[in-house]
Formats: structure tokens, sequence, C-alpha cells
């Protein structure tokens, strides 16, 4: 919706940051889909984030403003956005021209992610958002006339009410303050996921850790959900959030916008 790939290098503490961002339009792709960015990826040491600096990442210091409700860490890569859009990610078989511009049918179809927000994403730090369209995911790869397991393995569509697929819970010092709308409908494959499945070994009912906690129209559309601390946080004299009617597609934006 806003951003294709975006990468972040946490060696060198640079690259690509979006923040106070917003996307209103419907996003479709072929394998990356997001609604504000298809594929947000970070750029890790060899011995992972415990391997930096603690000028770098210090998750001490998250921890202690996630306690107080402060909403500035350090190196929040995507941060207070939002994307109101419909999202689908649908992979076909791929075709291209050679070097004599005949026309090759490559036989390669893609795992496909799709998200809210962010279609996959790779050890991000993410805060603040919230993302209210619908998500779909198709993998159009050919059945095997196999198992369903097998069915599957080969039809790997990802989505997402927020994040298709993360490496990192969304639910955790990684993803804070990330929120979606409650009537938001997410498919893969055609089918309802709503993002929660039954322990094998347990029989409890449990949420996938990708998917983010939901609200409602009516908390949506107070002013103070965005602006308050123990929420979004948005600045008052960056964003404008009165008068917003989900239904009606009056969404925040952002002053003098």
């Amino acid at each position: 919706g806003l951003v294709g790939v975006n990468i972040f290098d946490y060696v060198t503490a640079a690259g690509g940051t979006v923040r106070d961002a917003y996307a209103k339009g419907n996003v479709f792709a072929s394998e990356y889909a997001g609604g504000l960015v298809g594929r947000a990826n970070a750029d890790l040491p060899i011995f992972g984030r415990e391997d930096f600096h603690s000028s770098i990442f210090n998750n001490d210091d998250i921890v202690s403003n996630i306690e107080n409700n402060k909403l500035k860490f350090s190196f929040a890569i995507i941060e207070r956005c939002l994307a109101f859009g419909s999202v689908e990610a649908n992979a076909t078989e791929t075709e291209f021209k050679d070097d004599k511009g005949e026309v090759v049918n490559a036989s390669v179809y893609y795992s496909v992610f799709a998200g809210g927000l962010i279609g996959q994403s790779y050890e991000q730090l993410v805060r603040s958002c919230v993302s209210l369209g619908s998500v779909s995911a198709i993998s159009n790869r050919p059945k095997n006339n196999a198992t369903d397991a097998d069915d599957i393995a080969h039809n790997t569509a990802f989505a997402g009410n927020l994040t298709g697929h993360s490496t990192n819970e969304v639910v955790n010092t990684n993803f804070f303050h990330v929120y979606t709308l409650d009537s938001v409908e997410v498919k893969r494959n055609g089918a309802i996921f709503t993002g929660k499945y039954v322990d094998a070994t347990s029989g409890e009912e449990k949420t996938y850790p990708n998917t983010a906690p939901t609200q409602t129209e009516n908390r949506l559309n107070d002013s103070t959900f965005y602006t308050s601390g123990s929420s979004l946080g948005f600045d008052v004299n960056v964003w404008n959030c009165d008068g917003v009617d989900i239904a009606n597609g009056i969404y925040p934006t952002l002053k003098g916008v």
C-alpha cells in the first residue's frame, strides 16, 4: 500500500523506517501483499539481536518503556502507521520472455503472504499500528492429488489480520500496541481463517502467534484511542483523529494533508 520492500540493517542501525504514515488504497500482489508494506525485512548480525551493542538494541530499555506505557523505543522500524484498504496476494503460474522473445512458462508457484499491515515480517520492531482491511492469500500451485496434508504443504498461502507471516509473535515486545478491526475477514485459499486452532495435545483452543488483537468499530472511532499514551500515542500536532467514522470511510489523517 505504501512500500513494496522495506529493509533495515541492524548492524549499522540504518535503512528503511516507516513512521507517521498511512495507506488508504486496496492492495493486490502476486507474492507479498501488505496494506502498508509488502515485505519488511531486518538484516541481523551473525549471532542475531543478542549480539548487538546496547546502543543499537537495548531490550531492558524496551521492557522498561512497556511497563511505564512509554512509546519511545529504540529503533522501532514501523511505528504509528495505519492501513485501511483490503489486501490480496494471488500467485499464478509465472510466464516470461526469453532472450529470443519467446514466451516461457516457468512452472514456478511461489508461497504468498498477505497481511492487513505487512505481508511478511522478518525480525521487525512494530509499534502503534492499526489495519482495517480484509485479507486474502491465494496460492494457485497445482494440487498433488495426494493427501490433504500434502496439498496444504504445496499450496502455501499465509494470511493474517495484521501480518501474513512474522518471525516474531505479534503480541510481545517486538509488536506493541498493534490492532485490527474485529470484523476484519481473513481468508487462506478461499477458506475463512479465524486465527484460532485446537492444540492437538491439550485439546484447548489457542490463537496463532501471528494474529493481532482486535478493537471494535466504536473504539476505533474514538480519537482518544489514537492519541492516548496507553493506546497508540499519536502526536496531536501531527495527526488529526477527530471525527473518525470507519463505516463511512473517514479515517485519521496527517495534518495538512
